[in-house]
């Protein structure tokens, strides 16, 4: 009689096994050894197959009640010959007992039935169907050993099933890994509208789409799980439903188990070997084979990098510093492969050192120069010209472009270094106060006029400004535009130098002799002098002796008459004989009168008798 068979299915065809992982941290193996079945208990008791008869013909005779109950004993009869020879064929081959899982190696195999050897004579034929999922190539093969279950004889021969004993041994090893957290191989048969249907040791199961471990929107790869064999977990055992699995808690734990290991080989300070997984503008993310570390883009590089993929690639090899583990934050470094180039940078570029570079990038407040490579050093929108108002860098620099530069500091903790680009040549506004001093007079042309005075080039950029109180001596000017245009050449004295804010103070009239200076020794109360009219107020009219000199005719002496207003009698560049009859240099004020005068020019007094008599108003000259 056969030996009791274990419940051990690992036949030639056996699945792999996975590596044993503990269930806190690592996936258990798929379990393959099961402790042997019990005989009484390896499968619901059925009924002894050696009650089935072989099937006898239909009487086809009379319908007599006589040959009817005849043919009933003969049937009878040949039921229990056929018990009797089915006890006696058991007894002489000594078969097992039923329900028991016993060992059968294929000895044939045609397209429908497989013939199987259960050791001495006993031979049993099974429908190839029950062999169906047996192996990746064939169903079965001549030689294979199967578990087979022992159902009973009929005519003498056994009666197996393959079918049953897949079911009753792959309950029990299921059973044993869910109760052992470890995986189980399953097959995925076909999609499902929630997941997948699912077989597995003979048993069907279902997997939900969320426990497929595929994310939504990329039903591609789960209709390519279909006809593929892996390992799941058990969420659910078999009962009156199907198995629940689960191929993303597999998954979750084979990962876990990978980064625990991977955490392992990996120490802070020293290399690791990974290959880039993963891009983003802060960085890239490395695989380290089980655990993903991020390779920063301040760490790609010594030097000012732009963007991740200006250093590495995805799927590009790499060999990485290990900076600092927390927990399953690892972080790397790939300049820190190189000794730092700032450990003697204050010997190589002291401050006022002009240096070549490169421009490696430009930003709204300046331009990046590489000195070299993990050098770079910002020059600040204010230092790209001395005299120029640059709105962006990228009107005095481009990117790429070679340029001298010179070192205004730097900060080496803070790994900074300035830069300036104007410093490469002279600063014209040392040439300026240099050649030009206070005091001094320059020429110039007019650039623009503003309310409050007019701009005057000096050369290379450097403008002076024009008071509007610094054009005239004695005539008001309410607006620049009355004296000077734009492009008048002039000549002006430099009144001040403001060195620190870059600005030069002109003056016109103080380029001029002061004409009120000599005006006490020229010019007395009661002269009569020649003069022209140059502005009229509510109150009078300014005239003009000479440039620089004005008198004021109140308009109480304009006219012999009674006048409103100077317009009545007197027009801007009239030509006008007025006498002196007030003169104070300290004020600078000078009074005119044009009615003092009679027409032979002697200053003389109107008599009252002329106010009545209304004659009309005299004025020299007019």
């Amino acid at each position: 009689m056969p030996e009791e068979v274990q419940t051990n299915d690992s036949m030639p065809a056996q699945e792999p096994a996975l590596e044993s992982i503990p269930a806190n941290q690592e996936v258990p193996p798929v379990l393959e050894d099961v402790p042997a079945v019990e005989e009484p208990s390896a499968a619901p008791q059925e009924p002894p197959v050696e009650a089935l008869p072989e099937s006898s013909p239909v009487s086809t005779a009379g319908s007599s009640e006589e040959e009817a109950e005849e043919e009933e004993q003969d049937e009878d009869r040949k039921k229990a010959n056929d018990a009797e020879y089915d006890a006696m064929i058991s007894s002489s081959l000594d078969f097992p007992q039923q329900g028991t899982v016993i060992e059968g190696t294929v000895i044939s195999v045609t397209n429908e039935d497989v013939m199987v050897s259960i050791g001495g004579k006993s031979e049993a034929v099974l429908p190839l169907s029950e062999f169906r999922n047996e192996g990746p190539d064939s169903p079965v093969q001549i030689g294979q050993v199967f578990h087979l279950l022992f159902k009973g004889t009929r005519g003498g021969q056994p009666v197996l099933s393959r079918a049953e004993a897949r079911q009753i041994l792959g309950k029990v090893k299921i059973e044993k890994a869910f109760e052992a957290g470890a995986p189980i191989h399953a097959r995925a048969v076909k999609r499902t509208k929630g997941g997948l249907k699912m077989e597995a040791e003979g048993l069907p199961g279902f997997m939900p789409f969320s426990q497929s471990g595929v994310r939504r929107g990329q039903e591609a790869e789960l209709e390519g799980l279909v006809g593929q064999t892996f390992p799941v977990m058990i969420v659910e055992l078999p009962s009156d439903k199907n198995m629940i699995v689960s191929r993303r808690l597999y998954l979750e734990k084979k990962a876990e188990a990978q980064r625990t290991e991977a955490l392992k080989q990996i120490e802070v300070g020293k290399t690791a070997v990974g290959k880039v997984k993963h891009l983003t503008q802060f960085g890239a993310f490395v695989d380290l084979g089980g655990i993903d570390g991020l390779l920063h883009v301040k760490d790609m590089s010594w030097g000012h990098v732009a963007k991740p993929e200006d250093v590495v690639r995805i799927g590009q090899e790499l060999e990485v510093a290990v900076l600092s583990i927390e927990g399953d934050k690892v972080a790397l470094g790939l300049k820190q492969k190189s000794a730092d180039p700032w450990d003697s940078i204050e010997e190589r570029y002291p401050a006022k050192t002009r240096c070549r570079g490169k421009v490696t990038s430009i930003t709204q407040y300046g331009a990046f120069v590489e000195l070299e490579p993990g050098i770079e050093g910002l020059v600040h929108i204010s230092e790209l010209s001395w005299t120029r108002r640059v709105r962006h860098p990228s009107e005095v620099l481009s990117d790429g472009e070679e340029v001298d530069v010179v070192v205004l500091g730097l900060d080496k903790d803070k790994k900074k270094i300035s830069l300036g680009f104007k410093q490469t040549s002279e600063d014209p506004w040392e040439r300026i106060t240099r050649e030009h001093p206070e005091g001094s007079n320059v020429s110039g042309s007019v650039v623009s006029l503003t309310p409050f005075g007019a701009f005057v080039t000096l050369g290379e950029g450097v403008d002076g400004l024009v008071h509007i109180s610094d054009m005239s001596y004695g005539k008001k000017i309410n607006h620049p535009s009355e004296a000077l245009k734009e492009g008048d050449v002039v000549e002006a004295r430099v009144l001040k130098i403001d060195r620190k804010n870059r600005k030069i103070s002109l003056g016109l009239k103080q380029a001029r002799p002061d004409p009120w200076l000599k005006a006490e020794s020229r010019y007395h109360e009661g002269d009569v002098v020649s003069a022209v009219v140059n502005r009229l107020a509510d109150f009078g009219a300014f005239a003009e002796v000479e440039p620089g000199l004005d008198g004021l005719v109140h308009i109480s002496e304009i006219c012999t008459r009674r006048i409103n207003h100077p317009s009545e009698a007197l027009a801007v560049g009239q030509s006008v004989q007025a006498t002196i009859t007030r003169l104070d240099v300290d004020k600078r004020k000078m009074g005119l009168s044009i009615r003092a005068l009679k027409r032979w020019g002697i200053p003389a007094v109107r008599p009252r008798c002329a106010r009545r008599r209304r004659r009309p108003c005299q004025i020299l000259g007019r």
